[in-house]
C-alpha cells in the first residue's frame, strides 16, 4: 500500500486560510444533498419554468459569500405549481473530508451538482434553519430553452455525471449556472456582460467584501492569493458573487415573444428576508488606517532598539528576533505554497519577494545579540543582508512604479520596506 506524500508543514498550516477564502468566497454551501434524493425531474406538467434562487450570506465562514441555485418549476395551465418544484445546487461537496482543503490547494477538489429538494424544502433549510435571505427570479427562457435546462440539470445530477473540478472563481455554484444558461441561450450572457466593467473592479475587492466580517481570513486571502486576483473584472466574471449575479443577470437581453427583447431575469422576489439591526463592522486589517498604526508600531520598535546601541543589546536582539521571525515564516509559507500548489492564483504571488524566507536567518543573529554585542563577521553578515534586502524591496517598488508588478494590497510592501530601512539603520549602528 503506497502512502500519499504529505504536504510541507507550512502548506498544511496555510490550508485552512486558503480553503476558507476560496470556498467561502466562491459562495459554496456547507449543506449536503439529502440522503434520499427525490426524483431528478418534476412530475409530468404542460411545461416548465426555470428560476434563479439566490441565498444571502450566513454566519458560518463557508457561507459568508452567499449561494446560488436553480429551480425547475412545473406549470399547470400556464402557472407555476408550488407543489411541483425541484431545486438544484452546484455547491455540494464532502465538507467533512479533512483532505478537501489539500485537494483545493492542488487544484483537484471535486464538487458536485446535487438535488436540494422542493422550493419549500430549500427555503426551510437556507431561510429558516440557517437564517439566510432567499430570493427567487423567474428566467425568461423559451419553452425549448427551459426544457433543455431542466434536462441538463436532471442528467447532470446523476451519480455518473454530477462531479466537476472546483475552482474558486471559474467553477463555482454561480459560474456553473452562468455557463449553463449562456450555453442554452446561445451566448446571451457573454454578449451582454463580457465587455461591461464590473464594480468592484477586481476579484480581490470582491474577496474582501465577502469576508468583511472575518478580518483575519481576509488578511490571509490578501497574503496567499496572488496577482491574478488583481486583474480587472468584467460583469461576466464578477457574477461569481451571488448578489451581483442576481443583479447583472437582469442586464442580459434575450428575444421577446413580440419580436423585441426583454431581460433574461425578472426582478428578484424575496421569499424570506431578515431585517435585523445594522451591523457596525470594524475596518479590515489591510485598510490604510490599520496599516499606518502597524507602521508606527514597527517604527517605534526599531527606534527603541536603535537608541539602545551599542551599550545595551537586549532591545536590539529582541527586535532582530521578532520581526525577522514573522517575516521569515510568512515567506517560507508563501514559498512552500508556490512549490506545492496547483492553482495559478496561489503560485503567481509577488509577496514571495516582499517577505523573503531568508529573514529567518536573522533570528540566529538576534539570539546572539541578546547575550552579547555582535562580532566582526556577524556585523558584516547583518550589514550585507540588510543592504541586499533593501535592494530587493527597492526592485519590488520600482517594478510597481513601472507597472510590471501590480499586486495589492500595497500595505505588505510598505511594511516590509519600513522594516528593511530599520534593519539597514540597525546594521550600520552595530558597525559603529
Amino acid at each position: 500500500m503506497t502512502r500519499r506524500p504529505r504536504a510541507p508543514l507550512l502548506v498544511r498550516l496555510a490550508l485552512p486560510v486558503a480553503a476558507a477564502v476560496a470556498l467561502g468566497g466562491a459562495a459554496t454551501t456547507a449543506t449536503a444533498a439529502p440522503a434520499s434524493a427525490p426524483a431528478l425531474t418534476p412530475t409530468p406538467a404542460d411545461e416548465v419554468e426555470i428560476h434563479l434562487i439566490t441565498i444571502g450570506d450566513g454566519e458560518h465562514l463557508l457561507t459568508a459569500g452567499g449561494h446560488t441555485a436553480l429551480m425547475v418549476a412545473g406549470l399547470r395551465d400556464g402557472a407555476p405549481d408550488p407543489t411541483n418544484t425541484l431545486v438544484y445546487n452546484f455547491g455540494d461537496a464532502d465538507f467533512d473530508d479533512p483532505a478537501l482543503a489539500l485537494r483545493f490547494l492542488q487544484g483537484e477538489a471535486d464538487f458536485r451538482l446535487a438535488v436540494v429538494g422542493s422550493l419549500q424544502e430549500a427555503v426551510d433549510d437556507y431561510g429558516v434553519r440557517q437564517a439566510r435571505d432567499v430570493w427567487r427570479q423567474k428566467l425568461n427562457l423559451t419553452r425549448d430553452e427551459a426544457e433543455e435546462v431542466a434536462r441538463r440539470l436532471a442528467v447532470g445530477a446523476l451519480p455518473e455525471h454530477r462531479s466537476y473540478r472546483y475552482h474558486h472563481f471559474k467553477a463555482t455554484c454561480t459560474t456553473k449556472i452562468r455557463d449553463l444558461l449562456d450555453e442554452v441561450t446561445g451566448g446571451a450572457l457573454r454578449r451582454s456582460l463580457a465587455d461591461a466593467p464590473a464594480e468592484p473592479e477586481t476579484f480581490r475587492e470582491v474577496q474582501r467584501m465577502l469576508f468583511r466580517k472575518h478580518h483575519l481570513v481576509a488578511l490571509g486571502g490578501d497574503l496567499i492569493f496572488g496577482r491574478i486576483h488583481d486583474h480587472p473584472l468584467d460583469k461576466y466574471t464578477a457574477v461569481v458573487d451571488p448578489p451581483r449575479f442576481m443583479q447583472y443577470i437582469q442586464d442580459v437581453q434575450v428575444p421577446a415573444p413580440d419580436g423585441g427583447t426583454r431581460p433574461l431575469a425578472e426582478p428578484p422576489v424575496a421569499l424570506i428576508e431578515y431585517l435585523g439591526p445594522q451591523v457596525i463592522e470594524m475596518p479590515s486589517i489591510t485598510t490604510p488606517l490599520v496599516t499606518i498604526l502597524a507602521m508606527l508600531l514597527l517604527g517605534v520598535g526599531g527606534a527603541r532598539a536603535y537608541r539602545r546601541l551599542p551599550g545595551r543589546t537586549r532591545g536590539a536582539g529582541l527586535w532582530l528576533i521578532l520581526y525577522p521571525l514573522v517575516s521569515g515564516l510568512l515567506g517560507a509559507l508563501l514559498l512552500a505554497v508556490f512549490l506545492f500548489a496547483g492553482v495559478d492564483e496561489l503560485r503567481e504571488n509577488e509577496n514571495i519577494l516582499v517577505f523573503p524566507a531568508t529573514d529567518l536567518l536573522l533570528v540566529v543573529l538576534g539570539a546572539r545579540w541578546l547575550r552579547r554585542p555582535l562580532r566582526g563577521g556577524e556585523r558584516r553578515l547583518l550589514s550585507g543582508y540588510a543592504a541586499a534586502r533593501m535592494a530587493l524591496l527597492g526592485l519590488v517598488v520600482a517594478l510597481h512604479v513601472v507597472g510590471v508588478f501590480y499586486q495589492r494590497p500595497w500595505v505588505f510592501v510598505a511594511l516590509s520596506s519600513l522594516y528593511s530601512g530599520g534593519l539597514l539603520a540597525l546594521a550600520r549602528r552595530a558597525r559603529g
